[in-house]
């Protein structure tokens, strides 16, 4: 088994600097960074069906436009699939890559 404890050191030194970002439910929050620019899905523009069909499409970033708690349900479903504390769900696999690159190594 390898040792991830750098992963452990690492975390603790991004939350004594401040630099700890954890995703959140969007409770009574307004939406001002997604890609939602023209208010089109806000302003109620769209049919009901519209609504639905865009109701857990991606407006902006996870971490800045709200998460949801569909996508929490899945990663702990992936999780415990295999067998791993956690699980994170990425746009598409040039955004998992460049995520993981950029933080682990």
């Amino acid at each position: 088994m390898r040792d991830e404890t750098f992963l452990d050191r690492k975390l603790a030194e991004r939350r004594a600097n401040a630099a700890f970002r954890k995703l959140r439910l969007p409770e009574g929050k307004v939406d001002r960074c997604s890609n939602d620019y023209l208010g089109v899905v806000r302003d109620g523009l769209l049919t009901a069906g519209e609504q639905e069909a865009l109701a857990h499409g991606s407006g902006g970033s996870r971490l800045l436009a709200g998460n949801y708690a569909l996508i929490e349900e899945v990663e702990g479903l992936l999780a415990g699939f295999h067998a791993a504390p956690a699980a994170l769900i990425y746009n598409s696999g040039y955004d998992a890559n460049l995520g993981l690159l950029s933080c682990v190594p």
